[in-house]
């Protein structure tokens, strides 16, 4: 994945997930080298002076390592303070000494997002150039290239100061842009353009059984995002157009619960269907809350959590009193009978997705510790104990209504199950059993499974949108017809 040229265009680096390692290979063929190690990459550059500036990991700044291999060293440190979490998708500039990234505070999209591309010039001198969650690049003689909601822009830089000049204007339109904040576009010399045109294809609930037969479609296709069904399986709640929506399976009727103006996300029923608790941005720019409003509608929202942090709801105890999500990599146990936060999971790693077993005794969840997105369990009370779940990698873990299964997403978008067995002072695991794939971007396709055993996907039953390459000649001639930005 993700490879980059050779200054001289006669070699290629790349990353190989499955190795967790960087390469190099000449572009004729040949011997392929390794060069570093690298999980999770996101983006390598390769400089004068067969300098290598890459991101080995999502959750760390930026390494350089000689071309030809050596221990790599620190070029960046993430600013705790400014809420970064990532350096990511670094780019060498002409001098082959100063390297833009992308730092990153949180998933593209966010209404307090503070996100920026940044500069690290020559002397190791930090730049803010722009706030924006994208990948980036400079065109000659002093353009910035970036992507901005589906489409890409030009705005001149000054090349001393590293501040921009003028308005952005606009290039191009329908943009491929990655799930790790990637726009899918590419300069070089002579004044040449590649990009990915691309349109997406509408997304769509669908029942299914464990076997994956299509049984019926739940919606008409749209743009709905991280669906949850209610306890009863009548309902399902799901995000659209920065607010959460209340579905009625049965009637195909539609209720809006949330207006403020933020973007909202991860709602999760109580298990009495009575409430719906959600995350959204804080009102005031900064971090992000805990709300929970009546899943009818009715009444006003109530402030739960505030956190100065991005947070994600994530499920509850059967009993109804207990909430988990994680916030910006870390897991929270929310108590609603005390109002406080009763307990914490921190690893080295990233943590996410919390899943609390119908017995709430267990907790399973989602984490990067190892390099690679696993599935663990471990006691929701503490105490010694981890299991890793599945093997391979996994994503967005799930208990079954009787507890007696865990199911969760491979890197592939298919869906796995694996066989547990709570019966003692210890969990027990089976091996994981692949069911079905769903169709669509693997890191947007969700699933719910059903007390009775049918399973909810939101996928893009149309396959794959329709994606071109365009070559564009002479690009700079495309800022005197587009004008300047909307």
């Amino acid at each position: 994945m993700s490879p980059f040229w050779s200054p001289d265009g006669r070699d290629l680096g790349f990353f190989v997930t499955g190795d967790d390692q960087m390469k190099r290979v000449p572009v004729t063929g040949g011997q392929v080298q390794v060069i570093a190690n690298a999980t999770n990459p996101v983006g390598g550059t390769w400089g004068a002076n067969d300098r290598i500036v890459f991101a080995p990991n999502n959750r760390v700044g930026l390494f350089e390592v000689p071309a030809d291999g050596g221990e790599p060293r620190a070029l960046t440190q993430l600013d705790s303070d400014s809420g970064e979490l990532s350096h990511r998708w670094p780019v060498f500039l002409a001098d082959g000494r100063t390297v833009m990234f992308l730092a990153q505070t949180g998933d593209a999209g966010s209404t307090n997002d503070r996100s920026r591309i940044k500069i690290v010039d020559g002397d190791g001198l930090l730049h803010e150039v722009l706030y924006e969650n994208t990948s980036a690049a400079v065109a000659p003689p002093d353009w910035l290239i970036f992507w901005r909601q589906g489409s890409l822009y030009a705005q001149q830089l000054d090349l001393e100061s590293w501040r921009l000049k003028g308005d952005p204007r606009r290039m191009a339109d329908d943009v491929g842009f990655s799930a790790f904040e990637s726009a899918s576009f590419s300069v070089g010399s002579g004044d040449t353009l590649v990009y990915h045109r691309e349109v997406e294809a509408p997304w769509r609930l669908e029942w299914r059984s464990r076997l994956g037969r299509l049984l019926e479609h739940a919606s008409p296709p749209g743009g709905q995002t991280e669906p949850v069904l209610s306890p009863d399986g009548g309902q399902v709640a799901y995000v659209e157009g920065r607010a959460v929506w209340v579905r009625d399976l049965e009637r195909g009727t539609t209720t809006r619960l949330s207006f403020e103006d933020a973007d909202h996300y991860s709602a999760h029923w109580s298990p009495d269907g009575k409430w719906l608790v959600y995350a959204r941005d804080g009102l005031d720019g900064i971090g992000g809350e805990m709300v929970r409003r009546r899943s009818s509608g009715v009444g006003e929202a109530e402030v739960l959590y505030v956190s100065d942090r991005y947070l994600y709801v994530n499920s509850f105890s059967e009993d109804g009193r207990l909430i988990a999500f994680d916030e910006a990599g870390d897991i929270s146990i929310f108590d609603l009978e005390s109002g406080v936060v009763a307990a914490t999971f921190s690893t080295p790693g990233g943590d996410y997705l919390p899943d609390i077993s119908p017995d709430g005794k267990w907790l399973a969840y989602q984490s990067d510790e190892s390099g690679r997105d696993e599935i663990y369990v471990v006691p929701i009370a503490g105490g010694p104990g981890r299991w890793q779940v599945s093997s391979r990698g996994g994503q967005d873990p799930e208990w079954g209504p009787g507890g007696d299964e865990l199911f969760y997403l491979g890197y592939d978008a298919e869906l796995r199950v694996v066989g547990v067995d709570l019966s003692g002072s210890d969990p027990r695991f089976g091996t994981p059993e692949p069911l079905f794939s769903i169709q669509g971007d693997p890191a947007r396709v969700t699933f719910e499974v059903a007390r009775d055993g049918r399973i909810l996907v939101l996928s893009q039953p149309s396959a794959a949108p329709v994606v071109n390459l365009t070559l564009v000649q002479n690009w700079p001639a495309l800022l005197a017809w587009t004008g300047r930005a909307r």
